[in-house]
């Protein structure tokens, strides 16, 4: 038996039996420090969020040979310190892309539609006037912009193009123009034309150092004052405090933001305050789809170390 170290659970009985080497345990929600104490003679650690694998994690985690993060980040993985420690990092490539896809696009509509704004009222014992509650625009005939064109980005853009009868304007430097009119019949452009342009804006761009805080206040107000926002891809990538600057300045018809700087969002944050921001708690591919695949790919990935071959899914970047 190979001894693994989840950060996730539930898990169905179904796929367990395909992989009956493999013995999990589950901890409960644990600190980084009790994690540290844990780790010490598992061969694999399923990991997720909760907080960052660096060198002193790698040093502590004696015997580990895979860390497999349950999504398409790696971004609290180091990746130079586990490869010091000899540690293959693994994760979940396009497992996510239709959840959080659907989900995009639904923070998309209920921003437009202002869903959240007509909920809230009404449960308050109102009936709100249509003027506070109507969608400027219809979606069909709007332009779209989509930063970032991997697996989540593209499914989005695709949803938008042939669902809801947008145009598309994608910005990601490492596609060509062909791919963009191929998937969906859409234009690569320069990031300052995409913001000028379009009418909503998603992200689903990595979370790196050249892209934390990329979408600033003079990134802003290049977009039209009446756009939509949705970032369903990492906090960071949007600076915080600038997007707060713009609303108060009355900048978008509205904001949906699946991912926050700090999550859970601390009390106070002053995104709170406005009703044309949408906010979910980092649910976007929270869907019994996507866990099953990247469950598969996971235990996979696994057993393939552990049986001295190579994980399909390890990390090249």
């Amino acid at each position: 038996m190979y001894k693994v170290f989840s950060e996730v659970q539930g898990y169905s009985e179904e796929i367990l039996k395909e992989f009956p080497e493999l013995e999990f345990e589950y901890k409960g929600s644990r600190s980084r420090e009790e994690v540290l104490a844990d780790i010490p003679g598992y061969l694999g650690l399923i990991a997720g969020a909760s907080f960052n694998f660096d060198d002193e994690f790698f040093t502590a985690a004696k015997g580990l040979k895979i860390i497999t993060r349950f999504g398409a980040g790696v971004d609290n993985v180091d990746i130079e310190a586990a490869k010091k420690h000899g540690v293959i990092v693994s994760n979940t490539p396009g497992a996510n892309a239709i959840s959080v896809a659907e989900h995009t696009v639904g923070l998309m509509i209920a921003v437009m539609k202002r869903f959240t704004i007509s909920d809230r009222a009404i449960k308050d014992g109102g009936w709100p006037k249509r003027e506070s509650t109507s969608s400027p625009h219809e979606f069909a005939g709007l332009v779209h912009g989509q930063v970032g064109f991997g697996q989540i980005g593209a499914q989005v853009a695709k949803i938008c193009h042939a669902g809801l009868g947008m145009e598309e304007l994608v910005y990601d430097p490492f596609v060509t123009d062909e791919v963009v009119k191929e998937k969906v019949s859409g234009t690569k452009v320069d990031l300052d034309t995409l913001l000028e342009k379009s009418d909503v804006v998603s992200l689903n761009l990595v979370s790196n150092e050249e892209t934390r805080g990329m979408f600033n206040y003079e990134k802003f107000k290049k977009m039209k004052k009446n756009a939509i926002l949705v970032n369903s891809a990492r906090g960071g990538v949007i600076n915080e405090d600038d997007l707060v600057k713009a609303l108060e300045e009355g900048w978008f018809h509205g904001v949906g933001l699946d991912v926050t700087v700090d999550e859970p969002i601390k009390p106070g944050n002053p995104l709170v305050k406005f009703d044309r921001v949408t906010l979910t708690g980092h649910t976007a591919a929270g869907t019994q789809e996507f866990f099953e695949r990247a469950t598969r790919m996971i235990f996979a990935d696994q057993m393939a170390v552990f049986q001295g071959k190579e994980p399909k899914y390890a990390w090249k970047g």
